[in-house]
């Protein structure tokens, strides 16, 4: 049976001489995402249907792009120096923009586009200060005029009519998710440290699972009254947060260290980062339906599919970012086992044609350990035989 962990072991890691970790700025710098994410998921609690997931998705997709390409520039360039730290501050700044966007009080969204504008500018002027520090200005300047040319390009959409925002938005984030395939070579000269980036990811991990634990206290004082219901809906949620912390963390193993001292490795680490993105906006869409489902007392069937995909789309870019992490317990000729469990929790929202809400969010609840159960007996079976 094919075991992707051989991929790791062949071929010892070329990690880089100097251990790479997250400083206290860095930490400091997340609280500001950590802002952004609450304030975003509180806007999508009073508006938990379809329409509204949509526009969640994208405003979260948006703040998780500026987060990436943040820590992607940290990476290769950070040297936690005090005028870093002073500029990194200006990024708060929109960013905390952005937050007030992400909120009712903005429904233009002026604050938001101007957040994302400025954050853009701001990290393309950090590219070029840190590369010509570095002597190394010709590998970043792509990543300057890409970042220049986006942020310009947010505060060009703020001319047109509120109604063509969302599709600019739309169409601008596109081209962000797309960039990193136009700086592949860029990013190859420039590679980013494979102990710093899986630390980075697992902290931004943490932080969206630290909603999902929020969002257990939320559901109990979202409700107007405290009943069985909305217990077990509270307990369902804390119960999904520690699941996947442990698919994480100990089945994924995706904090492991990377490699990045050839081409292949390079390409592998650049997919690493796209499985997150189904993991990530899961896990806040679940997040919000917790405290969602605790103000009703009978689920419509919109709410019960949003909250049966967010966790199927978790579980699936678990199962992805698995398959991208070394020394997971992933076998690639089994993985379809665990997509075919994702795929059954997207359709487990028909229990609530049937059963209580209760029932419902005690089944996801199920699903997921089913999931975990069956990658740690895929690992089981994987091990030598001695």
């Amino acid at each position: 049976m094919p075991d992707v962990r051989d991929r790791t072991t062949d071929t010892a890691p070329a990690l880089a001489a100097e251990t790479r970790k997250a400083t206290w700025f860095e930490l400091y710098f997340d609280l500001a995402f950590v802002v952004a994410v609450a304030a975003l998921t509180g806007r999508h609690v009073s508006d938990y249907t379809i329409g509204g997931a949509a526009e969640f998705a994208l405003h979260f997709l948006v703040i998780w792009s500026l987060w990436v390409s943040h820590t992607f520039w940290a990476s290769r360039y950070d040297e936690d120096r005090i005028d870093q730290h002073i500029f990194g501050f200006t990024k708060i700044l929109a960013i905390l923009a952005i937050a007030f966007g992400s909120t009712a009080h903005d429904p233009n969204g002026i604050f938001f586009a101007s957040g994302v504008g400025a954050f853009k500018l701001l990290l393309a002027l950090a590219y070029l200060r840190d590369s010509i520090r570095r002597r190394d200005g010709a590998a970043a300047r792509t990543s300057v005029l890409l970042l220049s040319l986006q942020g310009i390009a947010w505060f060009a959409t703020l001319l047109l009519p509120e109604a063509a925002r969302l599709p600019a938005w739309t169409l601008l984030l596109a081209i962000e998710l797309l960039s990193p395939l136009l700086l592949a070579r860029q990013e190859d000269q420039r590679l980013p440290h494979p102990e710093h980036m899986p630390e980075r990811f697992g902290l931004f991990t943490i932080i969206l699972l630290g909603e999902a634990v929020a969002s257990a206290l939320h559901a109990l004082t979202h409700a107007e009254t405290l009943t069985r219901q909305t217990l077990i809906v509270s307990l369902s949620g804390a119960s999904l947060s520690f699941l996947f912390w442990v698919g994480y963390f100990h089945r994924a193993r995706s904090a492991a260290a990377r490699r990045t001292d050839h081409l292949w490795t390079v390409r592998s680490v650049r997919l690493w980062v796209y499985a997150h993105l189904p993991l990530y906006l899961g896990i806040a869409g679940f997040s919000t339906g917790t405290v969602a489902l605790a103000g009703h007392g009978h689920a419509s069937v919109e709410v019960a599919v949003l909250q049966a995909v967010a966790v199927a789309l978790a579980m699936t870019g678990l199962n992805c970012v698995g398959l991208a992490s070394p020394n997971n317990l992933f076998a690639i000729d089994t993985a379809w086992r665990h997509f075919l469990v994702a795929a059954s929790t997207a359709a487990s929202a028909l229990l609530i044609l049937i059963s209580s809400i209760s029932v419902f969010m005690v089944s996801l609840v199920f699903l997921a350990l089913a999931q975990l159960l069956l990658a740690l007996w895929t690992g089981w079976q994987m091990k030598p035989v001695r």
